[in-house]
């Protein structure tokens, strides 16, 4: 089992953003937990829905936006196992921390939304 000091579980704006400064600072094994899935630039939606930028402008691959130095383990994570100090992994692998991060963002269901009809 793969075990990291920091366990960053999400690849979001707030992920990435937590993961590169804790580089910056020093720490030396950080680890993101997130399936290989577009990252989306959220804080540009609001050009998107403004005319001025389109989706593509805000959509990056994750490995565009994972800090060097930082281990990708592609996955999703389905529970933390805290008396263990892990993190289960879909696949049923864990992975164990020193310190555990839980930023996952939000899953889109835009077919629970009433009255929306994808196009």
């Amino acid at each position: 089992m793969a075990r990291h000091d920091v366990v960053i579980v999400g690849a979001g704006n707030a992920g990435v953003s937590l993961a590169a400064r804790l580089l910056r600072v020093g720490a030396k094994d950080v680890a993101i937990v997130s399936p290989d899935r577009p990252h989306l630039f959220r804080p540009l939606l609001n050009y998107v829905a403004g005319g001025q930028a389109t989706m593509s402008e805000l959509t990056r691959s994750p490995a565009s936006v994972i800090p060097a130095g930082c281990t990708w383990i592609r996955d999703s994570a389905v529970a933390v196992h805290t008396d263990e100090r892990e993190v289960e992994l879909s696949d049923g692998a864990r992975v164990g921390y020193g310190d555990l991060v839980l930023a996952p963002g939000m899953e889109e269901d835009l077919d629970a939304v009433p009255g929306w009809r994808r196009r």
